[in-house]
């Protein structure tokens, strides 16, 4: 096909000639009506099919034959068709309406590819050697359509009118009256008119025009009449008319009327008729001019009209007016009224015969261009308002009325900051009072910047007035904003808006606030917030609490203010620890970026001593800088004087003093715990030093000291300790223990302690446990102690207990020695008892340094298999038990090992078989014991008497019965 089809072109071709396809005229009056009809045909080839669906709106009725509009492939189908008015619902007399048809179709039809627009290309295909359009072969694309065509017409109800009666004027000569008559027809274009006498000595002239003249043949006729018909596409509508002539004859008027408060001008001679019955004229003005006023305590207006169509009637004796008329259509500015603009569209006006003004002016609202409702930029009343709205005029003989805004819509104002639209309310209208209410909502996220804040919106839901009458109103409502980006603060501040009749009333809610200082965490706030009813941020004051990271403890904050985006104070103080040191922040002054603190520094020796910190600074990203302190440390046998700067968690700087005879010089680092200072220093010994009543002499020193700290540095601090770091070698005490490392003594509370890190064996010739340990040498006591980690072996071969390693504290002196420990597990037994949470005691005496006693305690677990067989008066039963030892034991050590029996409990279950005079069966028992295990060298056993309950009483045995136990462990 070479174009698309479309079925509704064969379908009434008048209607369709045109977008806007003509008329239909029917009579109410006589019923006729005119009509289109047309007919067509299509032919599709092997490509082609579609279907149209036909509807319309209005007074109209179609007919199509055959009435479904569709074709196929290689078909040929005609239609043929009509449209006419619907009497029924068709308008009154005198007016018309629009009506329309609409057909939408959906074709298929085929085309050379590329040769065409519109549609949807669905699929190609070759048209071969014997195309239309391609003799040698070409491409061809199967295309799909769809789409609508409308149509309108006019559906004109027509009608003719006359007045009630035809007044002629008598002649001054004859016994005759003579004038003219102009009949008045809908539609006033087009058509025919045809005039006839119905009864009475009439004469008619020009009888196919619309205006006939008439001649009353004798004036003392009263019931004369004619009759005019209009004709109009064969559709017609007739009027009728008395004729009689009149005492007075219709006066022209040619400079202007006045009709109540209106004085009308005449740009030319108006158009008048004969009297009627009462003697009344009628005129009809098309181009009249007039000044129009509205008079309200909204806002006067007042326009200049021209062409004002004015129609009315006049006693030709007495002057006096009737029907009075004005109409007007246009558009015709009149400027503002308050925050619209307004042109007049059309007015209908009528005057009494007493002079009263009433009607109405049709009226525009337009504003095309945004307006501020506040003057301060802020509350915006967007262009794009319309609607029709009307002024009424009160009934009086003044231009007094009042406006009805009823109409008036598509109200949208924003509230605006920096440019930024923050919160809307839209598609608001007036009431016919000129009103309007409604809310306005936020522009959730919009941010704009304020004072140098940047505030971001949250909720919104504030209520809003604006009204001819009292102008534009923020009422009462609520809603939250988030504060940023203010220099010196990070985070977000969320304030809850409070809002009561415009005026707002900030305060900074807890939950959604997150702020930080100086990188400190800012608590407890007791802030004031100023923000204003124009959505203006400038102000947070008052105090808080400040928690910095690395700070024991929150500061106050007395002094705390934010104003124009930036912090301007920030007074603080408090006490915390920092570093393990506690700081008394006395003061703190804020210069952008940092925060500089007055402070003091607690260092507690024998007494708490305050020294002042120089240089104590936080920087904006948290960071903090301590300068350095100064002091003296007096504390026997140390006396030292030092400067250090801060670095970390310590001071470290140089120093010289004395410790006890000894005179030094070095390096300190002077550090805190959480209770305590502690200082370390590296030194010089001058001297040589004897230790007490131990016979060791240090010959020479070289290394650490440091007051309260552990025996070694690198452990770490150690409250009421003073050491000191040798190069030393040590004997063994009494052929007992032997220690090997090196050493470092503690003085403290006159006593010298000597640490040794190395190794140790107890016994040294019958070994029971060795390992690694820390060992204490305390002079002048002569005591050793410390503590091992070892293997447990009882006896030496391990047989009656090994244990996995274990911590052993032991204590050698005063002629004796012990050892302890806890916690242990392992075996016992060569491996088959289990032995947990158990602990050993051991004591000698140093005169007898291979003998040894003790207790050893603990859980033991076991499983073993035992065989029971019992028989009485011919009755006997067997079977196999198994046996769970679980008991905790507590037994005597020696060197030897263990001797002796310890109780222990034991249960079991298993089968047995038992045979009895009556019967013989096998059941389920279980059973238990308190039974002894006995030890004897390298050999235990454990024996007793298993009670055995039954599951039910046997004959001779009842429900228990009592048999041997006896294991080999």
């Amino acid at each position: 096909m070479k174009h698309p089809i479309l079925l509704l072109a064969s379908f009434f071709p008048i209607l369709l000639s045109s977008q806007n396809v003509g008329s239909l005229y029917l009579s109410k009056q006589t019923g006729e009506f005119s009509s289109f009809s047309g007919s067509g045909s299509k032919t599709t080839d092997q490509h082609e099919n579609g279907t149209v669906n036909v509807s319309h709106t209005g007074p109209i009725s179609w007919t199509v034959d055959p009435a479904d509009f569709s074709i196929g492939t290689n078909e040929t189908k005609t239609w043929s068709g009509t449209v006419q008015p619907d009497m029924a619902a068709a308008p009154a007399p005198g007016r018309s309406v629009e009506a329309t048809m609409r057909a939408d179709y959906d074709v298929n039809f085929s085309r050379p590819q590329g040769t065409g627009s519109g549609g949807t290309p669905t699929s190609s295909y070759s048209c071969g050697d014997s195309c239309w359009y391609h003799p040698t072969g070409g491409m061809h694309e199967m295309v799909n359509m769809t789409g609508t065509i409308e149509r309108t017409l006019t559906v004109y109800s027509i009608e003719v009118t006359l007045p009630d009666t035809i007044c002629l004027a008598k002649s001054q000569t004859a016994n005759s009256a003579t004038g003219n008559s102009t009949a008045t027809a809908f539609p006033a274009a087009g058509g025919s008119f045809q005039w006839t006498v119905l009864n009475g000595p009439l004469t008619l002239t020009n009888a196919n025009s619309q205006t006939a003249g008439i001649t009353l043949n004798d004036t003392t006729v009263t019931n004369s009449k004619v009759k005019v018909k209009f004709t109009i596409q064969g559709v017609s509508y007739e009027a009728e008319a008395v004729v009689k002539a009149c005492d007075c004859i219709c006066k022209k008027i040619t400079t202007g009327e006045t009709f109540g408060p209106l004085t009308v001008q005449f740009a030319a001679v108006p158009d008048s008729s004969t009297p009627d019955a009462q003697g009344f004229c009628s005129y009809n003005v098309a181009h009249a001019q007039m000044t129009l006023k509205m008079e309200n305590q909204i806002e006067n207006k007042q326009a200049a009209v021209q062409n004002v169509k004015l129609v009315y009637r006049k006693n030709c004796k007495t002057g006096e007016f009737k029907d009075v008329t004005l109409t007007w259509t246009g558009n015709q500015p009149l400027g503002a009224i308050k925050f619209i603009d307004a042109s007049m569209k059309a007015f209908s006006l009528a005057v009494s015969s007493d002079g009263k003004l009433s009607g109405s002016v049709t009226l525009n609202a337009s504003l095309n261009q945004d307006k501020d409702l506040t003057g301060k930029n802020l509350m915006i009343l967007k262009k794009g308002i319309n609607g029709d709205f009307k002024f009424n005029f009160s009934g009086g003989a003044s231009f007094a009325g009042s406006f009805d805004f009823l109409g008036v819509k598509d109200i949208n104002i924003h509230i605006v900051k920096t440019g930024t639209v923050i919160a809307k309310f839209e598609n608001g209208a007036l009431d016919a009072g000129g009103k309007l209410t409604g809310t306005f909502t936020a522009v959730g996220g919009a941010a704009y910047k304020s004072n140098a804040f940047t505030v971001t919106m949250g909720d919104l839901s504030l209520d809003l007035e604006l009204s001819m009458a009292g102008g534009f109103k923020v009422l009462n409502g609520s809603g939250s904003v988030l504060i940023s980006d203010m220099k010196g603060v990070k985070g977000t501040a969320k304030l809850s808006l409070a809002f009561n009749q415009g005026n707002c009333n900030a305060t900074l809610a807890i939950a959604g606030t997150n702020i930080t200082a100086f990188t400190m965490m800012l608590t407890d706030l007791t802030l004031s917030v100023t923000f204003n009813s124009d959505f203006d941020m400038i102000e947070f004051d008052g105090s808080l609490k400040a928690q910095h990271t690395k700070f024991d403890a929150a500061i106050a904050v007395s002094e705390f203010n934010v104003k124009n985006g930036s912090l301007t104070k920030f007074s603080a103080s408090g006490k915390v620890k920092y570093s393990k040191f506690t700081f008394e922040l006395i003061s703190a002054t804020y210069a952008p970026v940092e925060l500089t603190i007055s402070a003091k520094v607690e260092l507690n020796v024998t007494a708490t001593v305050k020294l002042q910190v120089d240089k104590f600074k936080i920087a904006e990203d948290g960071t903090i800088t301590i300068g350095g302190i100064a002091g003296d440390f007096h504390k026997t046998p140390v006396d030292v004087s030092f400067s250090a700067t801060f670095q970390t968690n310590r001071f470290k700087g140089n120093f010289n003093g004395t410790f006890a005879t000894i005179g030094l010089e070095g390096a300190v680092d002077v550090g805190a715990e959480a209770t305590y200072n502690f200082g370390y220093f590296k030194l010089t010994a001058k001297v040589n030093v004897p230790l007490g009543q131990s016979g060791l002499k240090l010959t020479q020193l070289g290394g650490e000291v440091g007051f309260n700290y552990q025996l070694q540095p690198s452990a770490g601090p150690s409250q009421g300790t003073y050491v000191i770091g040798l190069t030393i070698g040590v004997a063994d005490v009494a052929n007992f223990c032997e220690v090997v490392g090196n050493p470092v003594i503690q003085l403290g509370n006159s006593t010298v302690i000597m640490t040794l890190n190395g190794t140790i064996s107890i016994l040294k010739n019958n070994t029971f446990f060795n390992g690694t340990m820390n060992v204490n040498y305390k002079l002048p006591d002569n005591k050793i102690w410390g503590s091992v980690g070892t293997t447990v072996k009882i006896p030496g071969n391990g047989y009656i207990l090994t244990t996995n390693n274990v911590s052993v504290s032991f204590n050698i002196g005063g002629g004796a020695w012990s050892a302890s420990g806890s916690g242990m597990g392992g075996n016992m037994f060569n491996g088959v008892v289990n032995f947990s949470d158990g602990n050993v005691s051991l004591n000698g005496s140093l005169s007898s340094p291979t003998q040894l006693s003790g207790n050893l305690g603990g859980k033991a677990s076991a499983t073993f298999s035992q065989t029971v067989s019992e028989s009485m008066a011919g009755n006997s039963f067997s079977g196999t038990l198994t046996i769970d030892m679980n008991a905790t034991i507590s037994a005597s050590i020696n060197a030897s090992g263990m001797a002796g029996s310890f109780g222990v409990y034991v249960t079991g279950n298993g089968t047995l078989t038992f045979d009895t005079w009556i019967w013989s069966s096998t059941i389920t028992v279980s059973g238990w014991s308190n039974a002894q295990v006995s030890v004897s060298g390298n050999s235990a056993s454990m024996s007793g008497t298993m009670t055995i309950n039954l599951p039910f009483s046997i004959p001779f045995w009842g429900n228990q019965v009592s048999a041997g136990l006896s294991v080999s462990i």
